[in-house]
């Protein structure tokens, strides 16, 4: 029987398989010959001047011939006339690495398996394009101070995933392994500082990260940015006082030192902005970047100092909400971005704090009205609050409305409880031994009622004191 080489054409870039069966009968009772066949597959790697090939033979291949050219030397292989033909024996998968080709470059391996009797296959073939050399992404200090440090790495169009974490010298296999302490990846974005607050004074750390390569997902090699933080003391640094704090407000003095010509801060529920600090299509971790350009436009989100002390009055009205189940030892924090006397960025200084704990044994809070100078649409309200008393809340009803509600089967025992924590002023009283409000909304000739609900520092519900009320007429309306 006479063989005869099978021509195909290529068919996949990544992967061909080839396999022909080969008939031959001298009678009916005789079994097919099954050609030996040889099937390519590529494996991508980082390397741009090499390609790797994965020969998997048939089972009835006794070896196979291969070589690398480009589409022309098709006919040169088959006449084993192509420079660096190279033979394998057996049937076991092999793995087989072209080196020293050239980056960017499309290229072609053959193959021809032969059986025990030297009858040979089918020719295949694969085409393959070398990388180009992989660009290895930058990472940059943004700043290091005594407490604090930041790592800026910029994506190149080879990565699509960075992993990274701080650690201290020696930490690389761990870090490798992805098992070291505050090891964090992220994906799909174009820059990110890594940021790193309550860091040891005059301490060597080391700032690890490395890429994933966006066609094979292999990691790049670790790169490794070693540093020292700053000893404290002649460095510009911030000192934050906290001179009152309830569960919805604080007042705060943030005192710059010596070395610090300018600082800007912004307080907020910890965790509050991470979302907006970190995302691709926000701030993708850049806090220098975020806080100046937060001050440029005016946004009430940071307060600004030239070297002199900076009270600051922050209120969370997250806190006012349902969002926040058990406001008792909330934790905040505060970021205070400093610079240098010429004006250069230093670096940003982070304050952790929480808001009092409940207190067991707080008083009830008790509130006085007294009510003057009524007129034609209403009157003074003057509350005194006893030294328990955080705020009270009050509104002003029409007493017909008032006294159809008691009649009516919405009323219940709490009900103005419940519409004043809801719909009431509210008005703080820390600090505050009296506070007048007036009513200009009533109308002439008509009885109204006061009602008021005062709150202790624990606040709503356990809270709670007594709701108070009072009624009076407004004056006649003059001809």
């Amino acid at each position: 029987m006479k063989n005869k080489f099978l021509f195909y054409p290529y068919i996949a870039l990544l992967m061909v398989a080839i396999g022909s069966f080969v008939t031959a009968y001298d009678g009916d009772d005789e079994e097919p010959i099954i050609a030996p066949s040889v099937t390519m597959e590529r494996i991508i790697t980082t390397d741009s001047n090499e390609l790797t090939i994965v020969f998997t033979p048939s089972e009835s291949t006794a070896g196979f011939k291969y070589a690398i050219g480009d589409e022309t030397d098709r006919q040169a292989f088959i006449q084993g006339q192509l420079p660096g033909i190279k033979e394998c024996e057996g049937n076991g998968k092999q793995t087989i690495v072209f080196q020293g080709l050239s980056e960017n470059e499309v290229y072609t391996v053959f193959a021809c398996a032969y059986n025990q009797e030297g009858a040979t296959g089918p020719i295949a073939s694969i085409k393959a394009k070398t990388r180009n050399t992989i660009e290895e992404f930058p990472v940059t200090k943004q700043y290091v101070t005594d407490h604090s440090a930041a790592f800026t790495l910029k994506a190149t169009s080879d990565y699509f995933r960075f992993a990274f974490a701080l650690g201290k010298p020696g930490d690389k296999k761990i870090f490798e392994a992805g098992v070291i302490e505050g090891y964090e990846t992220k994906e799909n974005i174009s820059e990110y500082t890594a940021n790193y607050f309550d860091l040891d004074a005059n301490t060597k750390y080391v700032f690890y990260t490395r890429g994933f390569d966006r066609l094979s997902g292999i990691a790049s090699e670790t790169q490794e940015y070693a540093f020292t933080t700053d000893a404290s003391g002649n460095i510009p640094a911030a000192d934050l006082k906290i001179n009152y704090m309830d569960m919805y407000s604080g007042n705060y003095t943030l005192t710059p030192n010596a070395y610090c010509g300018k600082c800007l801060v912004f307080f907020s529920l910890k965790d509050e902005y991470k979302n907006m600090i970190e995302e691709e299509l926000n701030w993708r971790g850049d806090m220098v970047k975020m806080m100046e350009r937060w001050t440029e436009l005016n946004t009430g989100m940071t307060y600004k100092s030239v070297g002199d002390p900076l009270n600051v009055t922050y209120t969370t009205p997250t806190m006012l909400t349902t969002e926040i189940s058990n406001p008792f030892g909330y934790p905040l924090e505060a970021y205070a971005l400093l610079y240098k006397k010429d004006g250069e960025v230093y670096g940003i200084q982070k304050f952790s704090f929480s808001t009092p704990p409940y207190q067991e044994k707080m008083g009830m809070a008790k509130v006085e009205l007294k009510i003057s100078n009524i007129t034609e649409t209403g009157a003074f309200y003057e509350f005194t609050p006893n030294e328990y008393t955080m705020g009270v809340l009050m509104q002003t009803f029409d007493a017909e409305w008032y006294e159809k509600l008691l009649q009516s089967s919405d009323y219940y025992d709490n009900y103005i409880r419940d519409f004043l924590y809801m719909n009431g002023y509210w008005n703080y009283c820390h600090n505050v031994s009296s506070f007048t409000m007036p009513e200009r909304s009533a109308e002439p000739g008509k009885r109204c009622y006061v009602f008021y609900l005062p709150m202790n520092y624990n606040g709503p519900g356990d809270g709670w004191g007594e709701v108070g009320q009072m009624m009076y007429t407004t004056l006649e309306k003059k001809d």
